[in-house]
């Protein structure tokens, strides 16, 4: 219901108060700060390369969404500073790729997220 200044003005002398939906305030979480991409180093990469194969994605159906995003047709992926791998709304969010590669954890935790959300 849209309640004009009049109608307002009533409401409160009558000592009804009224009910205005906030916009949520996420100040408690940190924003996610993504890295930029660079397709052809990545494309490059021997673990970027087998994990495509794996997926049955060629590197040629590989494309930027932005400079921070990139396609791969079955999901969207993005990487950040963060120690941990994440999928939500069609988005795989991990640590860098050169991360990934050294990292025996990272890696599980990658492959038990696309088991779970692609495979």
């Amino acid at each position: 219901m849209i309640t004009n200044a009049k109608q307002l003005k009533y409401l409160n002398a009558m000592g009804i108060g009224i009910w205005q939906q906030k916009q949520a305030n996420d100040e408690n979480q940190p924003e996610q700060t993504y890295l930029a991409v660079d397709l052809a180093q990545l494309c490059e990469q021997q673990f970027f390369i087998d994990l495509l194969q794996s997926l049955n994605i060629t590197l040629d159906q590989v494309t930027l969404n932005n400079p921070h995003c990139l396609n791969l047709g079955l999901f969207n992926w993005q990487f950040t500073q963060s120690e941990s791998s994440q999928y939500q709304n069609n988005t795989l969010v991990t640590p860098a790729i050169e991360q990934l590669k050294h990292a025996p954890k990272l890696k599980r935790q990658l492959w038990q997220i696309l088991h779970t959300a692609l495979i």
